[in-house]
């Protein structure tokens, strides 16, 4: 899900409000490499050096205001 949020600012259609907590964070954000352990690499999102909280709570709205989700009250099960 977090190559959406990357997608969105590339195509600039996510705007971000005056928070600084969210600002850092995301300016602290980034791809990182790293070996898989079988000879080859992954690439992982994550905070470098920093907290991601908001990033991620950023990539779960955008998630579900992409995926326009709509469950019916009776279907959620707590």
């Amino acid at each position: 899900i977090l190559g959406s949020v990357e997608i969105a600012f590339r195509n600039k259609n996510l705007f971000i409000p005056d928070n600084d907590i969210l600002i850092e964070e995301l300016q602290n954000f980034g791809i990182r490499i790293k070996e898989d352990g079988y000879g080859g690499t992954v690439q992982t999102y994550e905070g470098l050096g920093s907290h991601d909280d908001t990033v991620m709570s950023l990539a779960l709205c955008l998630e579900c205001a992409n995926r326009s989700l709509h469950v019916p009250a009776t279907a959620i099960i707590v």
